[in-house]
């Protein structure tokens, strides 16, 4: 790798960060959860959505295991899935996200099982058993229903005195999907585990709703939806960091 690239060369960087993510097969859990604590943990312009609903999906693609916690949420006429927590196989997957979107990636083991009639999907960090989410496979189910979907992230920079955070917006992030298979998943579980090292324990599961698989190529692109203020948002920075205070003792 070149320090110092070419116009040519700085292009193809550029446009390399607008991929399209092939041959997932990804497991997703839809559930109800507390509308109260969902008021309570969303930072502004975000308000709950109609409906309090949180979605766990992990997914295993050509180059990446990962997956995405999410709670659906609003801003003004957008309405999208709040990521809470993203994790990644790769140093590169992580990279990417990150430093696009502002996503909450962490590296973790991330697995997926699936086979003719079920599936079973695991994360884990520092040893710790952090999701489990098994199904089993029902009928098909129509493919436009998975075609399309809106991510919200906050992106910010942390000051380099480390004093607070600078620069932060919300990030809307479209995916169009080209779906080559889709099929209803009867969840048989789904388990959210304490750690403090992560904040999936801290979602409230009341119901499961569904859940649902698909196999398909997936391709992002991000815009900038609103500024916001840094002081504000500094409260709720830290979720998509590991607490250094524990790590370095």
């Amino acid at each position: 790798m070149k320090l110092k690239k070419s116009s040519e060369e700085v292009q193809a960087m550029l446009n390399s960060f607008k991929p399209t993510f092939r041959n997932n097969n990804s497991i997703f859990a839809y559930f109800e959860t507390d509308p109260v604590w969902l008021k309570e943990i969303l930072p502004a312009p975000l308000t709950p959505a109609d409906q309090p609903i949180g979605i766990m999906m992990i997914q295993k693609g050509d180059n990446y295991t990962g997956g995405g916690l999410f709670v659906t949420a609003r801003c003004g006429d957008v309405v999208g899935n709040y990521c809470l927590a993203m994790p990644m196989s790769t140093d590169s997957a992580l990279i990417f996200g990150r430093e696009s979107w502002g996503e909450p990636k962490k590296i973790a083991a991330t697995v997926l099982d699936i086979d003719d009639n079920d599936a079973v999907g695991t994360v884990s960090r520092y040893g710790i058993e952090m999701v489990r989410m098994e199904g089993v496979f029902g009928d098909p189910i129509p493919m436009d229903s998975m075609k399309n979907s809106t991510h919200l992230h906050f992106r910010y920079s942390l000051k380099p005195d480390a004093s607070g955070i600078e620069n932060t917006h919300l990030i809307k992030v479209d995916f169009v999907n080209e779906v080559f298979e889709a099929r209803a998943l009867d969840v048989k579980k789904l388990e959210l585990n304490q750690s403090v090292y992560d904040v999936y324990g801290e979602v409230p599961i009341k119901k499961i709703l569904g859940g649902a698989f698909a196999r398909m190529n997936c391709a992002g692109r991000g815009k900038y939806l609103a500024k916001v203020d840094d002081e504000a948002y500094l409260p709720y920075a830290f979720y998509k960091m590991d607490p250094y205070d524990l790590l370095l003792k």
